[in-house]
């Protein structure tokens, strides 16, 4: 890990922050990731290893534990701060949780009161309004926004207003969305050519989220085989949406869909509307 750490200094990076919290069973299986949250003494050794090997900043993100009879939060980040990191991310579920359930945001607050480390809080902020009553219910210095991103990459600068006093406007309109979808698709396409049209799928899902007959709309993708094919339907559903039936006539609007974690997904990324 030091020589990795120092490998990534040589690369220009500004921080390092380590993954303490990733749930995955491969990582798991080599005893990294949120496995290190169930040997302190070790995680200990390993991260003051790393700060001591560079001259960056690091950091850590954390789970609340490996499962909620376990939870030990408070504790690591006792770990981590006597390591020398600089601030601690807390995503608020434990390892056997994944990304399921509720965030425990309490644990967030917990660790707060136990440290005098910087604590970024993480875990279920969707809104605006979420990331204020984060902050409001657990005195997090920060938020960081995962998996809440993807349907609403927009969710960041409505935030910030919001956090800063002022209205945060409204969401994003379907128009908004869809041009977007098209943008991000132009900017794969430049990098990827046409395996572009494959990478997209999952992006076109969580832009249509929620929005009407969008599973129609995502099937179709997954059957694209060029960019020019995945905009030319795109195009057509942002004409379809636009001229559908409103909340209350005769067809209503798809309901939102819920929470998708990837679990569904095949190795290109195709997916049911999620």
């Amino acid at each position: 890990m030091a020589e990795a750490a120092r490998m990534c200094e040589g690369m220009g990076f500004d921080t390092l922050d380590l993954n303490y919290g990733c749930p995955v069973r491969k990582v798991i299986a080599r005893e990294a990731g949120a496995a290190m949250l169930t040997d302190l003494d070790r995680l200990q050794r390993v991260t003051t290893a790393v700060v001591n090997a560079v001259s960056l900043p690091v950091t850590a993100k954390i789970r609340i534990g490996w499962d909620r009879e376990s939870t030990n939060a408070p504790e690591v980040v006792k770990a981590l701060e006597r390591s020398g990191v600089q601030w601690v991310t807390v995503h608020a579920r434990a390892r056997s949780e994944k990304f399921t359930g509720q965030a425990h945001w309490e644990v967030i607050a917990a660790v707060k009161q136990s440290t005098t480390l910087p604590v970024i809080g993480n875990g279920d902020v969707k809104t605006p309004e979420d990331a204020l009553r984060m902050i409001q219910e657990t005195g997090c210095d920060g938020i960081m926004v995962g998996r809440g991103s993807f349907v609403n990459p927009w969710l960041f600068e409505r935030a910030h207003r919001l956090l800063n006093g002022d209205d945060p406007g409204p969401d994003a309109t379907p128009r908004t969305r869809i041009s977007t979808a098209i943008a991000h698709l132009h900017d794969l396409a430049a990098k990827k050519g046409d395996y572009a049209a494959v990478l997209m799928r999952k992006h076109v899902a969580w832009y249509v989220r929620g929005l009407y007959d969008n599973s129609s709309l995502c099937r179709e993708v997954n059957h694209c085989s060029t960019p020019a094919e995945v905009e030319t339907l795109l195009n057509r559903y942002l004409e379809r949406l636009e001229s559908a039936p409103v909340a209350g006539d005769s067809e209503p609007l798809a309901p939102a869909a819920p929470e998708w974690g990837g679990e569904d997904a095949d190795a290109h990324g195709s997916c049911a509307a999620p």
